[in-house]
C-alpha cells in the first residue's frame, strides 16, 4: 500500500521557479501565471506526478515531467496553502523529492531528478539535425518522433525489415485542436516535445525512467510506461503527452481536477 505525506504550508514566498527568471523573460504569459497569487488552496493525489499533472491542469501550465517511478515519487500528497503562488505550489511539490528540480525552457516548465537531466544516458538528450511537421495532428507529429527516436535508442538489426513502430499511446484529437507545422534544427528530443506541447492542445508530457537504472544495448537509460507497465526493448523508449485533465498514470479524464478560475481569482 502506497505511504501518505501530509504537508501543510501556511505560507509559501513567492519566489522565482528555481531561482530563475532569465528564461521567463520571452514567456510573459507562464511568467505571468507562475506569478499569480492562489489563497485557500489544497491539493491530494496518490503521487508524485499526478500532483504536478493537477497544478498543470487546473493553472494551464505547459509541463514537461521525467520522473523515476519508485517509492519515494509513489507516496502520495496531500498539501495545503494558505496564501501562495502558483510558483510556489509547484516549488513546494517538486520539494517532497529532495533530489527533483524544476525550471523554464522553452515557455514549458521543467521537473526532473537532478542527476539524470542532463546524463548522456538521458535520450531527451539527443539532438536532431532536422525535425519537422506539415499540417500534422498531434498523434502524428508525436508518432513521427518516436519513430526517429526509437531508430536511435533501440535500432533494429538488418535481417529485420524496418517499418512503422506505431506513437507513444494512443492519442485522441482534442476538441479544436488543429493541425500544427514547424521545423526544428539540432533540437533536442526534449525541446521538440516542448515544441509541440506548446503548439498543440496536449501540452503536458511524461517520461518515466525504470527504477533499477538499466540501459539499452545502445546505452541509454530504459523507460516504462507511467503506470508502471513494462515497455519491450526493441521499442525503447516511451513517453505519454496529454491534454490538461487528464491524468498521465491512469490515462484517464480527472473531472475532479478544477478548471481554471474555479475557485481562485
Amino acid at each position: 500500500m502506497r505511504s501518505n505525506v501530509l504537508i501543510l504550508l501556511m505560507l509559501l514566498p513567492a519566489t522565482a521557479l528555481c531561482g530563475q527568471h532569465k528564461n521567463l523573460s520571452a514567456c510573459p504569459n507562464l511568467r505571468k501565471i507562475l506569478d499569480r497569487p492562489v489563497y485557500n488552496y489544497s491539493i491530494s493525489e496518490p503521487n508524485f506526478v499526478e500532483a504536478l499533472a493537477h497544478v498543470a491542469s487546473e493553472f494551464q501550465l505547459p509541463m514537461g515531467i521525467e520522473w523515476v517511478r519508485d517509492r519515494r515519487t509513489l507516496k502520495g500528497l496531500h498539501l495545503t496553502w494558505k496564501s501562495a503562488t502558483v510558483r510556489g505550489i509547484v516549488e513546494a511539490i517538486v520539494s517532497t523529492q529532495p533530489d527533483y528540480a524544476s525550471d523554464v525552457e522553452g515557455c514549458v516548465v521543467h521537473v526532473s531528478p537532478r542527476t539524470i537531466a542532463g546524463s548522456q544516458d538521458n535520450f531527451l538528450n539527443i539532438k536532431l539535425k532536422r525535425f519537422d511537421a506539415v499540417s500534422l495532428y498531434t498523434g502524428r507529429v508525436n508518432g513521427k518522433l518516436l519513430n526517429e527516436v526509437q531508430s536511435l535508442v533501440s535500432p533494429k538489426p538488418l535481417s529485420i525489415k524496418k517499418g512503422p513502430h506505431g506513437s507513444a499511446g494512443s492519442i485522441q484529437i482534442g476538441a479544436g485542436e488543429r493541425p500544427m507545422s514547424f521545423e526544428m534544427e539540432d533540437a533536442t528530443v526534449r525541446q521538440i516535445l516542448d515544441r509541440i506541447a506548446t503548439a498543440s492542445g496536449f501540452h503536458v508530457w511524461v517520461v518515466t525512467f525504470s527504477p533499477d537504472a538499466t540501459l539499452t544495448r545502445t546505452g541509454f537509460r530504459k523507460t516504462e510506461w507511467a503506470d508502471g507497465k513494462p515497455r519491450a526493448n526493441e521499442l525503447q523508449p516511451i513517453w505519454e503527452i496529454v491534454t490538461w485533465g487528464t491524468d498521465p498514470v491512469g490515462y484517464v479524464l480527472r473531472n475532479d481536477w478544477p478548471r481554471p478560475g474555479a475557485r481562485h481569482h
